[in-house]
C-alpha cells in the first residue's frame, strides 16, 4: 500500500523486482521512508518493555532493498535492541530467466550482507537454490505441500517461525517464558556467524512404540533446513570446528512420558529439558543447546491452515501406517524446530558467497539502473565470504 503511488503488483511494465528500487522508494519523493519511520516509532511507544524487534521481508525484490533501510533506522534509533533478521523467498515462481534468476540471487546476497551487522539473520525459503530453477524445491517428508500455491509454502515457514519464537514470545511468568531475544542471539551469534538457520520437523517422525529412539538416536537430524543451498547436508555436515549452539523448540510430545522412557544411559538426566539437551549433544559433539523447551499443547492446524499433510498423518498429527480417512484433514500436530548457527549455516553461506561470486554487475542491467554500484555489489560479495569462513575456520 505504501508503494502504490510508484509501484503496481505483478505490473510487468515497471515492475518492484531489484534490489535497489526499495532503497530508491524509501528516499524518494512518495514519503515511503518517512511513513514507515513513523509507524516504526509508534510501535515502539506502545510497547511497555520492547525486548527487541523481528523483521521479514523478501529478499527477491525490492522489499529486500526497502528492509535494508529499515534496519539502518533501527540500528540507528534502537542500538540496544536486539534485532532478529528473517529475509524470505518464495518456493517458486511464475516464471524463469537468466535475467530474472541473476536478479533474485542478486537480491538474496545484497540483503543478507547488508542485514549481517544486526543481531542474527535467519533466511526462510523452501527454494532448494539461491539462483532459483523450475521445479527445485525442498521436499518435506511427511507434508507433500505444493510449491506453486505460496499459501502451502508460506504455511509451513510461518509455522516453523511461530513454534521457533514460542520460548521468548510468552508472557512474562508463563512457563518456559525465561528465554528473552537478547538471551537467543547472544547464545546463537558465537564467532561471528551472524547467519543461522531454522530446521522443521512436521510432524514429528516418532515411532509410537519407541518415542526415545526419536529423541536419541541424531535427534537433529530430522529437521529439513528452511533455506536454499544446503540439499545434501542431512544427516548434518561435518563437525563444526567450534562448538556452535542451537535453540530447540519440541511442540505437541507429552514431556513426562518421554522422560519417563528414556533409556538407561540418560537416566541421570534430572528433567525433560535437561534429557532433550543430552539427546542433542550425545549425537553431535559440536553442538551445545542455548536452550531446550517442550511444550504439551500441540499445534492446531485445522481451517484456515491447508491440507498438506500426508494422508498417514492422523487427525492428531500422529504417524500411523493406515492412511487418513477421505475427507477428514489433520486438526493439530506435533513440530520440533532447530535454530543453530551451525555447520549447515555455513554450508549455505558457502554455497551463496559461490553462486553470488560468480554474477557480473554488468551483466544485470537492470540492477545497476536500480542504483546498484559496482564497488556496493563488490562489497556485498566480500562481507558474504568473510560470513562463510567464520564457520570453518579454527
Amino acid at each position: 500500500m505504501l508503494l502504490a503511488t510508484s509501484f503496481q503488483h505483478e505490473n510487468t511494465a515497471h515492475p518492484f523486482d531489484m534490489w535497489g528500487l526499495g532503497r530508491s522508494a524509501w528516499r524518494g519523493c512518495d514519503g515511503v521512508g518517512e511513513e514507515l519511520e513513523d509507524r516504526v516509532r509508534l510501535f515502539a511507544e506502545e510497547c511497555d518493555n520492547l525486548g527487541g524487534v523481528q523483521l521479514l521481508a523478501d529478499w527477491q525484490d525490492g522489499f529486500g532493498g526497502l528492509a535494508s533501510q529499515v534496519l539502518e533506522l533501527l540500528s540507528d534509533e534502537y542500538s540496544s535492541k536486539t534485532l532478529l533478521v528473517f529475509p524470505c523467498s518464495p518456493s517458486s515462481y511464475p516464471g524463469y530467466s537468466l535475467e530474472q534468476g541473476r536478479g533474485r540471487l542478486a537480491g538474496a546476497a545484497l540483503t543478507i550482507a547488508s542485514s549481517l551487522p544486526s543481531s542474527l539473520t535467519t533466511p526462510l525459503s523452501l527454494c532448494r537454490d539461491w539462483f532459483p530453477l523450475a521445479g527445485r524445491s525442498t521436499a518435506l517428508p511427511h507434508c507433500p505441500y505444493s510449491p506453486s500455491l505460496s499459501y502451502h509454502s508460506a504455511a509451513v515457514l510461518a509455522l516453523a517461525l511461530d513454534t521457533a519464537t514460542l520460548p521468548y514470545r510468552r508472557r512474562h511468568g508463563s512457563p518456559g517464558a525465561s528465554l528473552t531475544p537478547s538471551d537467543l542471539a547472544a547464545g546463537l551469534n558465537t564467532y561471528g556467524r551472524h547467519l543461522a538457520v531454522l530446521g522443521a520437523d512436521l510432524p514429528c517422525s516418532v515411532d509410537a512404540t519407541s518415542p526415545s529412539t526419536y529423541l536419541e538416536a541424531d535427534l537433529l537430524s530430522h529437521c529439513t533446513p528452511l533455506l536454499p543451498g544446503t540439499q545434501g547436508v542431512v544427516p548434518a555436515p561435518a563437525p563444526s570446528p567450534q562448538p556452535y549452539s542451537a535453540l530447540l523448540t519440541l511442540r505437541g510430545l507429552l514431556a513426562a512420558p518421554l522422560y519417563i522412557r528414556r533409556s538407561a544411559r540418560f537416566q541421570p538426566c534430572p528433567s525433560a529439558a535437561a534429557y532433550l539437551a543430552s539427546c542433542v549433544n550425545s549425537s553431535r559433539r559440536d553442538a551445545r543447546p542455548v536452550a531446550t523447551y517442550l511444550f504439551n499443547r500441540p499445534v492446531a492446524t485445522s481451517k484456515p491452515f491447508p491440507h498438506i499433510f500426508s494422508p498417514l498423518v492422523d487427525p492428531c498429527g500422529t504417524l500411523t501406517t493406515e492412511e487418513r480417512p477421505p475427507g477428514v484433514g489433520v486438526s493439530y500436530t506435533t513440530q520440533l524446530t532447530s535454530w543453530a548457527a551451525g555447520p549447515t549455516a555455513g554450508v549455505a553461506a558457502a554455497s551463496l558467497a559461490s553462486q553470488a561470486g560468480r554474477l557480473v554487475l554488468g551483466k544485470i542491467h537492470r540492477l545497476g539502473e536500480s542504483g546498484v554500484e559496482a564497488e556496493e555489489w563488490q562489497e556485498a560479495v566480500e562481507r558474504i565470504r568473510e560470513l562463510a569462513s567464520s564457520y570453518t575456520e579454527e
